[in-house]
């Protein structure tokens, strides 16, 4: 999905991978649980906030069309990513073989993870995007830490609501659910405004070494986004 017209920038590959790594250990550690003050949270709840702020990054420098294929992209290999984990978790194992059990717990409700997730993932993802280009227009390419920060509270807050419930549904009980879900949105808020100031950083370094001047704005068309760059 990433076409030739992007393969001329040095770091977007860097990006990418980092963008899709984020996303695998958002699958993979959904079901393990770490105590909270008052409560618990997914572990998952501390990655989250990296692949948003690297989302926001890629549209900051790269633009509406690259960030949206990246994201589209990502996905789509997170999907192969578990079928092939549910696949060779369930492939008969010897009679020696006596941790099947942790394959199972991890890797076998992959699927059932990133489909529950996927309606998250897709409006959160982009309107991360959205929010990150819309508002540098509106604010002639300037304060991307505060961008940065706004974007992320909102779609985080979507994709905590919606990924968190129909994950857990039916695993936990409902009082569980709603206690992770706030939990899950607190964390993200409070390391999202720990990594604005690192993150603006990078989208400034990776401008400048990207030849993108500061301020270029970047035109947002969510129909098709043909004029983006």
């Amino acid at each position: 999905m990433i076409t030739q017209k992007w393969t001329g920038y040095r770091y977007l590959h860097v990006f990418s991978m980092t963008f899709l790594m984020f996303m695998l250990c958002d699958s993979v550690f959904t079901y393990k649980f770490v105590a909270m003050p008052f409560g618990y949270a997914e572990a998952c709840v501390f990655v989250i906030p990296f692949w948003f702020i690297i989302g926001d990054i890629i549209a900051e420098v790269y633009g509406q069309k690259a960030s949206r294929n990246i994201l589209l992209s990502a996905f789509a290999i997170e999907i192969v990513f578990a079928f092939f984990s549910y696949f060779l978790v369930h492939l008969p194992s010897p009679s020696f073989w006596k941790n099947e059990f942790s394959y199972e717990l991890i890797l076998g409700h992959l699927p059932r993870i990133i489909f529950s997730s996927a309606l998250a993932v897709l409006i959160s993802g982009y309107l991360n995007i959205y929010f990150i280009v819309k508002w540098k227009k509106l604010l002639h390419g300037r304060y991307f830490w505060l961008r940065s920060i706004g974007a992320s509270w909102i779609s985080e807050g979507v994709y905590s609501f919606i990924a968190v419930y129909f994950i857990l549904y039916g695993v936990v009980p409902f009082h569980a659910i709603l206690i992770a879900i706030l939990w899950s949105y607190l964390s993200k808020i409070i390391l999202t405004i720990i990594l604005s100031a690192p993150g603006a950083w990078i989208a400034s370094i990776t401008k400048k070494n990207e030849c993108i001047p500061s301020n270029q704005i970047i035109s947002f068309n969510p129909l098709n986004g043909e004029n983006s760059r």
